[in-house]
């Protein structure tokens, strides 16, 4: 009687994980999909093509350490990343009023004021400025940065010109200063103002970032301890990443 109750059992069992076989036999012989890859050298064709474009209709791509790999994600990953390509009529939509009309003052002399912009462009500070922009944390591309920093300078050149012509001229009353002298050496300063408001425009993303590079040294070492204090209590990573951001820790949070 035993023996047959076994075998009744063992029937059951084995109808059970027939069942069972048949109902997963299906998901188990589907072929899993072939994953599609890459060439990336058409990657780097596509991003080379892509940037002279861009360039030529005067966009501007967020490169960090001089290479597009943000691109290369995009079209190689199909995620999100920190590429930008801002326009310098995005400058007139600013919430600032002063960046507004910089910006217009900008695009109003546009074409006359291309010799600048390629005389800045070919300055070393250009050459790095994405990186410093996007280290500072400020919001501009490196085409809205330099439209900003001709409007900045001409303005500034052109009020230090107009101000050295008028002291001159009053001057001019008591020690008869020559035409030439009046006109020349207001000229002369409204010119230097003009390369050094435009330097000091170009150092400023440089020294935001290492200021803010500062910051978050400092407050780093607090950062790590409470991290670790965290981690061995048993609180998971990511719980402990979102008690850093929301803590005071200046720039680093």
């Amino acid at each position: 009687m035993p023996s047959k109750l076994e075998e009744l059992k063992k029937g059951i069992q084995e109808k059970k994980e027939a069942k069972e076989g048949q109902a997963f036999r299906p998901a188990q012989a589907a072929e899993p999909k072939a994953i599609e890859t890459v060439d990336l050298e058409q990657v780097e064709k596509i991003v080379e093509k892509m940037k002279k474009k861009y360039s030529a209709e005067g966009l501007s791509f967020e490169e960090v350490g001089g290479s597009l790999s943000e691109l290369r994600g995009i079209i190689t990953e199909g995620k999100q990343a920190g590429v930008q390509i801002q326009k310098v009529e995005e400058l007139r939509e600013y919430k600032n009023s002063t960046v507004r009309a910089l910006g217009s003052f900008y695009l109003a002399l546009r074409k006359p004021l291309t010799p600048v912009v390629a005389f800045f462009k070919a300055l070393p500070q250009v050459k790095v400025l994405g990186y410093y922009l996007y280290s500072a944390n400020m919001p501009f591309s490196v085409q809205q940065y330099v439209a900003l920093t001709t409007s900045v300078s001409i303005i500034l050149g052109l009020m230090i010109f107009i101000a050295a012509g008028i002291l001159f001229a009053v001057l001019s009353a008591e020690w008869e200063f020559s035409l030439a002298i009046m006109v020349l050496i207001p000229l002369i300063l409204g010119f230097f103002a003009f390369l050094a408001v435009a330097l000091i425009m170009f150092l400023m993303p440089r020294s935001a970032a290492i200021a803010r590079g500062d910051a978050i040294s400092a407050e780093l070492p607090f950062a790590l301890r409470h991290m670790a204090t965290e981690l061995k209590s048993g609180i998971g990573l990511y719980r402990t990443l979102q008690a850093i951001a929301s803590a005071d820790y200046g720039v680093l949070s």
